[in-house]
């Protein structure tokens, strides 16, 4: 029997992997798409491809790609930021079905943190879409307290991903993340348990 899939997807700063941590906390596998797109850029075709396109301008000293001055080079022109999805997409997108194919013979449940998940079409069925929400005025506070950005770069951020908030309503449970922690937890170990139930593997 395949184990079941969830999927927490969201804006920038909305909690998607707090959240996704809680309901993986149950005995689930997390699967951090952030990081499989990391491991993407270092492939060398990608590396490549992404020099040829952008330049040497991302790419440290040693000669690696830099995801920092990659971002720079490319979140503030909607054009660049196309082309580097174009780019990166296919190879993301095979990294996450071999991650899925990998723990689907020795999972328990699977939870899949992925903000371009809606952006992907995936063979694997999934059982359970969360969406993550807050304020704008929240998600950039977070940014900046959290990830030490600037003011200005969490505004970029958050304004390249306005597009996707359609989809973000698509998912089947919408949750909160704007309020205090512990009723935040509550809720979302409460869609983790219930899923549970719903799968027998309580």
């Amino acid at each position: 029997m395949k184990p079941p899939i969830i999927v927490v997807t969201g804006a920038i700063g909305s909690g998607k992997s707090t959240v996704a941590r809680i309901l993986a906390s149950a005995g689930g596998t997390m699967i951090d798409c952030d990081a499989l797109a990391k491991r993407a850029l270092d492939t060398e075709e990608v590396h490549r491809r992404l020099t040829a396109q952008f330049g040497t301008g991302i790419l440290t000293r040693s000669g690696r790609l830099s995801p920092t001055r990659l971002g720079r080079a490319v979140f503030a022109d909607e054009k660049k930021l196309r082309i580097l999805n174009r780019i990166i997409r296919p190879y993301v997108k095979g990294l996450i079905n071999d991650e899925v194919r990998r723990f689907r013979t020795e999972a328990v449940y699977i939870v899949l943190d992925a903000v371009l998940f809606f952006q992907y079409k995936f063979r694997f069925k999934v059982d359970l879409v969360v969406a993550t929400k807050a304020p704008e005025d929240v998600r950039r506070r977070r940014l900046v307290t959290g990830r030490g950005i600037s003011y200005e770069d969490a505004a970029m951020r958050i304004d390249r991903q306005r597009r996707m908030h359609r989809d973000w309503l698509r998912a089947d449970i919408i949750l909160r993340t704007d309020v205090p922690r512990a009723a935040m937890r509550r809720t979302a170990r409460a869609v983790r348990d219930s899923f549970l139930r719903t799968h027998g593997l309580d």
